[in-house]
């Protein structure tokens, strides 16, 4: 399996659509990746979404899950400040820009 290893030290992820498919594998390569300070792994539903709640607890205060329904402004407005920035000011992000 190749690892992603695109971004530099201590760089902070935010994923959308965490829960299955291709974001929960990117979600495994990134929380692999000791480049990756934090991984903010978002879905609609953390509760129905075992595989990525223990890749959560394997990986300690490195990755964090959240709840991101994107229809809703408030919410999203609040997980964009615990990624630890502003989308498209000093980062980049997997398919968008996240702030570093």
């Amino acid at each position: 399996m190749t690892v992603l290893r695109s971004f530099p030290a201590g760089f902070r992820v935010l994923i959308q659509g965490a829960s299955r498919g291709i974001g929960l594998e990117f979600c495994r390569q990134l929380a692999a990746d000791d480049q990756v300070e934090r991984l903010v792994a978002t879905c609609r539903s953390p509760d129905a979404a075992p595989e990525l709640a223990a890749l959560s607890a394997s990986h300690g205060e490195r990755v964090l899950v959240e709840r991101l329904d994107v229809t809703r402004r408030a919410v999203g407005e609040s997980r964009r400040a615990g990624a630890g920035g502003t989308p498209g000011r000093g980062g980049r992000g997997v398919g968008g820009r996240c702030g570093q």
